[in-house]
């Protein structure tokens, strides 16, 4: 059953391409659920080993035309473990890496970095996560929890933030559980809970500084947030080939802190309300399609405020100064995908959305976002990766207010990336890549309404939000397995 409304990952090694890892610790509860004699049992340990040569043409992702872009050239150097321990009806299972971004080469135009320049930049990368399944006849639970730090925004939210470059290094928690209810044949109900906090680090080794106003020189990070999430979603299969689905949810997120160079800035806190309705279509066994459409209520506050949330009763603690503010906006939501796949042959996935971002930095904005993602396997072992997306994204000055007095119109955004990857499973056993190498290239571009000095009130605080940016990558990986039992 999908989720709807998760922003993906890049697929691939925990830590290094984005991948999150499942939690799980109240096995012994519903261990009670069902008898575990004489079930068969089995243990499999996934050892992880990762190296990783990359290059980065414009790592803080700024206008060429204005700045001179920062290259750099790094390593990343991972080990790492995966357990699982499965039964008939229970699967617990553990996984943590642990690596390091190594640099090789920073320079601008006008600075190369030293030798004890690159030794201060590299940073400790980490994973860890947990999670254990209980598997019903009507019932099943999941219970998860990941931890992640790294530098790529973009990854762990894909179009629901702005943020193109690697310049800001985090942290991220998200633990979560589900229950999943089969009370029919046709039908299925999906409830989900969850938490996520995320905590910027300030990187005191960044041996580069970006101009953000006329007065600071620096990396401004974001604000710590956390965000309480819940999900509702139900599925009526009307055929074998048609289903129809109803999926809500309701969350808030509050940031943590407000500010930046001991000045306050207005980063608004929000709750929000989204329902949709689907419609799922399987042409056969290797093609389907989805559609689904519906509406997004936002609600903007400050968590000082002593009026309790409530779409209901609704909460008025907008700071003085942005009372003008409509504290509430709503949004129709709009998505569709289709996908075609055929094992070890070809998988075809194209996705569109229109929505508003649910992730914000005191910027807030609707977009447009297409994708398409293509997997073709030229052997049994080699197969190529192309993928492709396009965002449009509008932000309106009457949301974002920290920004009325800096530009002069609303800004938009059109994003352009493209990637491609070739690979190799070396050695491959039972349908599972034990050694595999690869290399790959990923261009982004972002053209901006806002790039030249008249679209800013001051001249002083000018800078051009156009970027390019040339990412290539070569890698390779040992995963092999051990597995103990049946």
């Amino acid at each position: 059953m999908r989720e709807g409304n998760q922003v993906g990952r890049r697929k691939g090694l925990l830590l290094f391409r984005g991948h999150r890892s499942r939690v799980s610790f109240l096995i012994i509860i519903l261990g009670a659920l069902t008898p575990i004699s004489n079930q068969a049992a089995s243990l499999k340990l996934n050892p992880q080993l990762y190296l990783s040569y990359n290059y980065n043409s414009n790592v803080y992702a700024v206008d060429p035309t204005q700045f001179d872009p920062t290259m750099v050239q790094y390593l990343n150097a991972l080990v790492g473990l995966e357990t699982t321990y499965k039964t008939s009806h229970f699967e617990l299972g553990t996984k943590g890496s642990l690596g390091t971004t190594y640099y090789l080469d920073a320079s601008t135009n006008g600075h190369i970095a030293t030798a004890k320049d690159l030794g201060n930049l590299g940073y400790l990368r980490a994973a860890a996560g947990v999670w254990a399944t209980y598997t019903g006849r009507i019932l099943s639970v999941d219970i998860t929890d990941d931890i992640l730090r790294t530098r790529s925004l973009s990854d762990l939210y894909g179009p629901q933030t702005d943020v193109i470059s690697e310049i800001y290094l985090f942290t991220d928690n998200l633990a979560a559980i589900q229950f999943r209810y089969h009370p029919s044949p046709k039908t299925r109900v999906l409830l989900k809970y969850s938490y996520e906090y995320l905590l910027f680090t300030k990187a005191d080794n960044d041996i580069f500084t970006v101009t953000v106003t006329p007065v600071t020189t620096g990396i401004l990070l974001p604000p710590d947030s956390y965000e309480h999430r819940g999900f509702l979603r139900g599925e009526y299969d009307l055929n074998p080939r048609n289903t129809v689905s109803l999926d809500t949810q309701a969350g808030e997120r509050i940031f943590l802190r407000r500010e930046v160079n001991d000045v306050d800035f207005p980063y608004l806190d929000y709750n929000f309300l989204q329902g949709l309705l689907g419609y799922q279509h399987r042409f056969n066994e290797r093609a389907e399609a989805e559609i689904s459409a519906g509406g997004h209520l936002r609600q903007y506050f400050y968590e000082e405020s002593d009026y309790p949330p409530s779409f209901f009763g609704g909460r008025h603690g907008l700071a003085s100064g942005h009372a003008d503010i409509n504290p509430r906006n709503s949004n129709p939501v709009a998505r569709a995908s289709f996908s075609y796949t055929i094992p070890k042959k070809i998988e075809l996935s194209l996705r569109g959305e229109y929505a508003a971002s649910t992730y914000g930095q005191s910027i807030f904005y609707d977009y447009v976002s297409g994708k398409l993602q293509l997997k073709y396997f030229l052997t049994r072992k080699i197969y190529a990766e192309l993928n492709g997306s396009y965002n449009y994204d509008a932000f309106d000055l009457e949301r974002n207010v920290a920004y009325r007095d800096v530009w002069r119109h609303d800004r938009s955004d059109h994003i352009y990336v493209g990637q491609a990857g070739l690979y190799w499973d070396v050695i491959l056993k039972n349908e599972e890549a034990w050694l595999k190498v690869g290399a790959g290239y990923m261009h982004q571009r972002r053209d901006s309404n806002i790039d030249k000095e008249k679209d800013y009130w001051d001249p002083a605080f000018f800078r051009s939000l156009d970027t390019d940016v040339d990412h290539a990558y070569a890698e390779v990986s040992f995963l092999p397995m051990i597995l103990v039992g049946r």
